[in-house]
């Protein structure tokens, strides 16, 4: 076979597993509104994972995409090919891979600074891995975040010392 069919016949299998990728997230919506309805999961095939997923990135797949759409889809084509969590430098390297153009200043400590905020999405786990917090949902909202909004209110307008930190 020539690589132009070889090429195309790639674009095609990732095209497939991106319908199927989409076909899931509304399966995994309508059983999510079953179950907030008291009623049984319509969908047992939501969360078992295809054998032909993509492996491998297009020049462009993050290209235009916001920052969080751009990690959610990397984390998410990560779960599928069993790889899980990644590294902030992981997740740099195949944004940047994928065509996703960071702030020239900011670069990869802004992406992991903005993950950092974002604990509605993204989870990060005691190794240091990011993951999303859906895959997790026994895990409470990140305790470093909670610890700072109790604190807040008693420290005042200084900034606690080290010995009042340490206690």
């Amino acid at each position: 076979m020539s690589d132009h069919i070889t090429k195309t016949i790639e674009d095609l299998k990732l095209k497939v597993s991106e319908h199927e990728e989409a076909a899931r997230r509304t399966k995994h919506m309508a059983n999510e509104l079953c179950s907030m309805a008291g009623m049984e999961k319509i969908y047992a095939d939501v969360d078992t994972p295809k054998a032909h997923k993509p492996t491998h990135l297009r020049g462009d797949e993050y290209y235009g995409k916001g920052q969080a759409t751009a990690v959610r889809e990397y984390l998410e084509l990560r779960k599928a090919t069993n790889k899980g969590p990644a590294t902030i430098d992981e997740i740099h390297d195949a944004l940047s891979a994928g065509g996703y153009q960071f702030d020239a200043k900011l670069g990869k400590r802004g992406m992991a600074i903005a993950i950092a905020k974002n604990t509605h999405t993204f989870h990060k786990l005691p190794n240091g891995k990011i993951g999303l917090m859906e895959w997790y949902p026994d895990v409470k909202e990140s305790k470093s975040k909670k610890g700072s909004e109790e604190q807040s209110p008693d420290s005042g307008n200084e900034k606690p010392d080290s010995a009042e930190e340490t206690t």
